[in-house]
């Protein structure tokens, strides 16, 4: 992507601009940003391409900018993109375009060569323009992510690597082997003993982070529950930490 002023920089005339657009080389995407060599942008381009629309200000927000984070899947709706106020754009075809006093005092970055909001802003807007699903949705996946929401540690540890730790304390201390990854309903558990109802969750530090998290982890629990589970939860500092301690809890729990 290039504009008129960054073609002048570098020398060019109008005149030879004009050669460049009818012979192929450059192709019109907003009036003063051409795409280079090829009119078929990635979703990644015409982000790129509506922030430069805009000007040297302009940050990629809302829908388009929990995209850019991997927090929603891609999707066809226009590009978003905020500019601080007082700024008045005029407008543009296939943008939606926002003005914000806040802007200028929150923390702003580059993802992928696009100016962006950080994720915890992000979120902010999101709340605004999306559906609670998609908002919870977005939240999920950047408190599994680890973006920067808040200062709290990160374990380096993922879920497979918990699960397995787990079925290595079974195995040492005598548990039985339970079913692992089952489907229950609209859930899957991580490990289950059938005949005694007794359901075990390993949880990492990185997907179990956060608010809404803790909600989902809630009304997945009260859900089994009411299916005559019984669910305990197992962090991964507890698994590295006291082994002994958790399986002779487990086997309690079974003999119950």
């Amino acid at each position: 992507m290039i504009t008129v002023g960054q073609l002048l920089q570098i020398g060019l005339s109008r005149s030879a601009i004009d050669w460049r657009i009818r012979t192929g080389k450059l192709f019109p995407i907003h009036r003063g940003v051409f795409a280079v060599g090829h009119p078929k942008l990635t979703r990644h381009g015409e982000w790129r391409a509506a922030t430069l629309a805009l000007g040297p200000r302009a940050i990629l927000s809302h829908r388009s900018a929990a995209e850019l984070w991997e927090l929603l899947p891609h999707s066809a709706k226009h590009p978003e993109v905020t500019l601080p106020y007082p700024a008045s754009p005029a407008k543009r075809a296939k943008l939606i375009v926002y003005r914000s006093r806040t802007l200028a005092r929150t923390r702003t970055t580059m993802q992928a060569g696009i100016p962006v909001t950080m994720p915890a802003r992000t979120l902010a807007d999101l709340a605004r323009v999306a559906t609670p699903a998609e908002l919870r949705r977005a939240t999920r996946a950047a408190e599994t992510r680890g973006l920067p929401l808040d200062p709290d540690h990160i374990s380096d540890k993922t879920e497979s690597d918990l699960e397995r730790d787990f079925a290595g304390i079974c195995d040492r201390y005598g548990i039985p082997r339970p079913e692992t990854q089952v489907r229950i309903g609209r859930y899957r558990v991580d490990f289950l003993w059938r005949e005694q109802g007794l359901v075990v969750e390993t949880d990492g530090y990185v997907y179990h982070r956060g608010r809404q998290a803790m909600r989902d982890d809630n009304d997945r629990d009260i859900e089994l529950e009411l299916l005559g589970l019984r669910v305990i939860r197992i962090e991964d500092s507890r698994i590295a930490d006291d082994p002994a301690g958790i399986a002779a809890a487990v086997l309690v729990l079974l003999d119950r």
